[in-house]
């Protein structure tokens, strides 16, 4: 597993395409300052359709190294083919960002 501190690299690039793709939950993150607003994120998360929702959490899994209630196994049977594709990539090679 690859802790990364710096907004510039490979994995910060690959994770903000990624997230981009999600318009609803991309909402919740500035790529420029590296934040994300997690409290409105995780209050507006029942409004997502499932794989949103299941996305969402992976993703902030990702953002802060802990986990926000990802579980693939439960979670597979709601993802889309593009989801998986995500996923399998960063399985590949997992990675989190510290936040400090």
């Amino acid at each position: 597993m690859i802790i990364s501190n710096y907004l510039a690299s490979e994995r910060y690039l690959f994770f903000l395409f990624s997230v981009s793709g999600y318009k609803r939950i991309s909402s919740f993150w500035d790529f420029k300052k590296g934040t994300c607003e997690v409290d409105s994120l995780i209050a507006s998360i029942n409004t997502f359709a499932e794989n949103e929702k299941i996305m969402a959490r992976f993703f902030l899994s990702i953002w802060f190294g802990e986990n926000y209630g990802f579980d693939l196994i439960r979670d597979i049977a709601f993802l889309l083919p593009d989801d998986i594709g995500i996923i399998n990539d960063w399985n590949l090679e997992p990675y989190i960002f510290r936040r400090n």
